[in-house]
C-alpha cells in the first residue's frame, strides 16, 4: 500500500538554458540525476511521487512500470526574465503543480524537494517526527528557518500552507537580492499563528549537487548516540511552543526522558 497522507513533489528544471545563479547548466547531467532521484524515491519510500518540471522535457517514458506511483508534469515556465533567477520558476513549478496535479489534489502533505537531490532519511525523519510531536495531519509546517531564510530544498507542509504561500506575491527576483527562501520565511512569519511550525528531529541527510553552487552533498552518517543526542535536542528546544497544550508538552517531556535514558544506556555499554 502506497500512503496518500504524504506525497512527494520534485521540482525540476531540466534545461536551464543559461538561467542566472545557476552554475550545473548541462541538461543530460540534470536529466540523469533527476532519474537517479525518482528511483531513490521509489525504492526507499511509500509515497506517491509528482515530477514537475519547467523546461518541457518529457522523461516519463523512463517509469512506464510506475505510472501508479509518479506523476509526470511538463511545462514551458522558464522563459521569463533571466535576471528574476531560478527560485521565480521554482514558485512558477509549484503553482503549476497545484493547479495540475491529480496526486496533489488527494493528499494531506506535500513533502517538496529539490528534484535533483535525494535525502537519505526522509521517511525516517517524518515517522519520528510524528511520534514525538503527536500531531494532526492539518496544521503542522516543518522546515529550516533562520535569517530570514528558509531552507527551500526540502520543507513539508500541508495543502493549506502551499496555497497561502502561493497566493502571495510572487516578488522573488534573484538580482535584487530576494530570493524563493526570503518569500518562504516571510510566509512563515505571517502565519505563526495559523500553524505549527517546527523543524525536524534530525538533519536532513541531503546526497547531490547544489544546482546554484555546484557543491556535493554527502551527508556523514551517524552513530545511534549521536541521533538520540539531535532527537533530544529537538525535544527540548521544541517543548517551549507547546507551553500552552499541556497534554502535547507532557507527551514532548516524556519522550525526552526516554531518549535521555536511552543515551544514558548507551554511554555505559
Amino acid at each position: 500500500m502506497f500512503s496518500n497522507s504524504y506525497t512527494i513533489l520534485l521540482t525540476a528544471c531540466i534545461n536551464p538554458n543559461d538561467m542566472s545563479y545557476t552554475v550545473l547548466q548541462n541538461a543530460k547531467e540534470r536529466e540523469e540525476q533527476y532519474i537517479n532521484a525518482i528511483n531513490f524515491y521509489l525504492t526507499y519510500t511509500k509515497y506517491k511521487i509528482v515530477f514537475c518540471n519547467n523546461s518541457g522535457e518529457d522523461i516519463s517514458h523512463h517509469f512506464l512500470s510506475n505510472k501508479n506511483r509518479v506523476e509526470f508534469l511538463s511545462f514551458y515556465g522558464n522563459d521569463y526574465d533571466r535576471k528574476l533567477g531560478k527560485g521565480y520558476g521554482e514558485f512558477l513549478i509549484l503553482k503549476y503543480a497545484f493547479e495540475h496535479s491529480k496526486f496533489i489534489k488527494t493528499t494531506d502533505y506535500i513533502i517538496k524537494i529539490t528534484g535533483r537531490l535525494i535525502v537519505n532519511n526522509m521517511s525516517k525523519i517524518l515517522k519520528l517526527n510524528g511520534i514525538i510531536l503527536a500531531y494532526s495531519a492539518n496544521n503542522l509546517i516543518k522546515l529550516y528557518y533562520e535569517d530570514k531564510l528558509a531552507d527551500s530544498r526540502c520543507f513539508v507542509a500541508t495543502k493549506k500552507f502551499y496555497e497561502i504561500f502561493l497566493t502571495a506575491e510572487n516578488s522573488i527576483n534573484d538580482t535584487q537580492g530576494y530570493y524563493f527562501e526570503h518569500l518562504l520565511y516571510d510566509t512563515v512569519k505571517g502565519h505563526r499563528k495559523d500553524f505549527i511550525f517546527s523543524d525536524f528531529c534530525l538533519p536532513l541527510a541531503f546526497c547531490g549537487i547544489s544546482g546554484s553552487t555546484g557543491q556535493s552533498y554527502n551527508s556523514e552518517k551517524k552513530s545511534l548516540l549521536q541521533n538520540l543526542t539531535d532527537m533530544r535536542n529537538f525535544c527540548e528546544r521544541t517543548k517551549p511552543q507547546y507551553k500552552h497544550d499541556k497534554s502535547r508538552y507532557c507527551w514532548i517531556s516524556i519522550v525526552s526522558f526516554i531518549i535521555r535514558l536511552q543515551k544514558l544506556v548507551l554511554i555505559r555499554l
